[in-house]
């Protein structure tokens, strides 16, 4: 059950696009908060997302030229 809530975490930042910031409560549809975190926690061993602060992550977006581009915050 864990690794399918992994792939519906994984999914829906892939879905949003690199630059995207959020936080476990985005996924909080998903399952339960310990799930998420620990899905987050695999996901950024992978490298797949960054963690830019305690419970903030991005979709990091990288420039051929420049290469990790900061995140924007709205």
């Amino acid at each position: 059950m864990g690794q399918s809530i992994e792939v519906a975490v994984k999914n829906r930042i892939t879905d949003h696009g690199r630059g995207w910031c959020f936080t476990s409560i985005h996924f909080s549809d998903l399952g339960g908060d310990a799930s998420i975190r620990k899905a987050l926690s695999q996901l950024q061993k992978q490298n797949v997302i960054r963690r830019l602060a305690q419970g903030v992550y991005d979709y990091p977006k990288m420039h051929d030229v420049l290469g990790l581009i900061p995140p924007r915050f709205k």
